[in-house]
């Protein structure tokens, strides 16, 4: 199988992006002089919960299209030459983002933020988002990941054994002809 020199980019690219958004998060959490400061400012406040949704959830959606990539791959190495390209690894990546910073931008409009109490995504989110927006799609993410991860792993065993089968042939065609 050919080296695909896109993969190494997109996982540079996400990564990059996943710490500039995480940052914001880290810049108000670590004082009591910050937390103070922060506590009386609800934008700056569900902007640096907004941080480390989006960063989260983007680090979850990066993993779900690089196990579907590496799926693809490995069961139908012709058609992943061909339809993994730069170009759809740009547009995959820019989705991604788009319906993440979507979904957690929710939270500008939708939340619970109470002036002086802690800036946190339990005091910030409204029970309902976490309830019906956030954990389902936590939960959807990470266990598509794991039957994705579960299916490369029978794939892989299935290439494996054809692989011996078809060298064992090959070796007693060989043995024939001798």
């Amino acid at each position: 199988m050919a080296y695909n020199s896109t993969k190494p980019m997109e996982e540079v690219s996400i990564s990059a992006l996943d710490n500039t958004t995480s940052s914001l998060f880290a810049i108000f959490q670590y004082t009591d002089a910050e937390a103070r400061f922060i506590m009386t400012r609800k934008m700056l406040c569900i902007a640096s919960i907004l941080g480390v949704t989006i960063a989260f959830d983007s680090t979850l959606t990066a993993l779900l299209l690089i196990t579907c990539e590496r799926l693809l791959a490995i069961a139908l190495p012709l058609l992943h030459m061909h339809r993994v390209t730069r170009k759809t690894a740009r547009v995959a990546i820019v989705t991604t983002w788009t319906l993440v910073t979507v979904k957690s931008s929710v939270l500008f409009f939708w939340n619970s933020w109470v002036p002086n109490a802690p800036c946190s995504s339990i005091t910030t989110m409204p029970k309902l988002y976490g309830l019906y927006v956030y954990n389902p799609s936590l939960f959807t993410g990470v266990g598509l990941i794991v039957l994705l991860n579960i299916a490369i792993g029978i794939v892989v065993a299935v290439v494996k054994h054809r692989a011996g089968n078809r060298q064992t042939s090959q070796t007693a065609a060989e043995s024939r002809q001798c």
